[in-house]
């Protein structure tokens, strides 16, 4: 089943699933409304339906009823909820949160959840507080949720996620879908398929393939000998391992050995721009505009001038730091 809010006013959408004896889970994305200037903004769309209704309320008070009144009916025909939403208002103590959290509902938003006492981060570029979350009713099981790092390419909010036990969600475990691996030989790049096919040619060269099938096509009959099937068999492995070590070295692959935060990658970055500087002081070629832009973004514009003896310096110490912040990986993983 899928829906939208009864008045059709975009306030929210909503999908279910249902898994083992009609065990359901509903999810629903929301969208609370804020004060904000011009004509054609949602808060406007909806203070003009207020009036064109002769309703009594405002639109922040219209969403929060119409969001409470939703998760009740679907609460009371004991369906479990998934609540994302921008709530514009703090996710803790905010009004609609702490409605959320009463008895007939009882839902809290994860990431607080998960870290009880810890203030979230700003999860709007300009905010000041966490405004942003997901709300999950008391009877799901989270394993983990986490704030993202901004992405300009997913818009002005912190990404928000959450793992959930499948259990919990279906009411019973599904087959686990294996990721298939990334493979070193792709035969769509033109580049790496020729580099592939060099170092083919290359083993069957250095194995002397092709001199072998013509010794063995000249002592082959039909039916084949057990000795030439024997051989055959050997030359059919061979030439597997040739490919197999062909693919290997047509494609490298970056193995990530530490979780992903915030921190690590500034240090990353840190030392990825004074080994650039290293190099074009070295006299090798870069990119001066871009080594540029990114020591601008880094704030590290004073690097560009330091002489090499304090850049070196600085990138021993940069290594060094970013060797210690890996080692707290899994803890930096939850901070954020």
């Amino acid at each position: 089943d899928r829906g939208k809010d009864e008045r059709e006013l975009g306030m929210f959408s909503w999908y279910s699933t249902e898994g083992k004896d009609g065990f359901k889970t509903v999810f629903i994305s929301a969208y609370a409304p804020c004060s904000a200037p011009g004509s054609s903004t949602y808060y406007q769309h909806m203070i003009r339906y207020i009036q064109e209704q002769g309703l009594n309320t405002n639109p922040k008070d219209l969403f929060r009823y119409s969001v409470v009144h939703f998760i009740q009916s679907m609460r009371a025909k004991k369906h479990r909820i998934v609540l994302m939403m921008d709530s514009n208002e703090n996710v803790v103590d905010g009004f609609l949160s702490k409605r959320l959290a009463e008895g007939d509902i009882r839902m809290r938003e994860a990431v607080h959840r998960a870290m009880p006492g810890k203030k979230g981060p700003p999860t709007h570029f300009k905010g000041s507080q966490s405004i942003d979350g997901i709300w999950i009713s008391d009877e799901l099981e989270l394993i983990s949720a986490s704030y993202l790092p901004f992405d300009g390419d997913l818009g002005d909010h912190r990404p928000v996620v959450i793992d959930l036990h499948m259990r919990s969600v279906l009411g019973t475990l599904l087959h686990r879908i294996v990721p298939p691996k990334a493979r070193r030989l792709n035969s769509k790049c033109p580049r790496i398929r020729d580099e592939y096919l060099a170092l083919v040619r290359k083993g069957f060269k250095e194995k002397n393939i092709e001199r072998r099938l013509v010794q063995i096509e000249e002592t082959a009959t039909f039916p084949p000998t057990e000795e030439v099937e024997k051989l055959m068999e050997k030359l059919d492995n061979l030439i597997e391992e040739i490919m197999l070590q062909s693919e290997k070295g047509c494609r490298r692959l970056y193995a990530a050995h530490y979780e992903f935060s915030p921190p690590i990658q500034l240090w990353l970055d840190r030392c990825h721009l004074l080994k650039w500087l290293l190099r074009s002081h070295q006299g090798k070629q870069v990119n001066a505009g871009n080594m540029r832009r990114f020591a601008r973004k880094l704030g590290m514009m004073q690097c560009i001038r330091m002489p090499v003896a304090e850049i070196v310096q600085l990138y021993r110490e940069a290594k060094e730091r970013t060797k210690d912040l890996m080692a707290e990986s899994p803890y930096l993983r939850k901070q954020f």
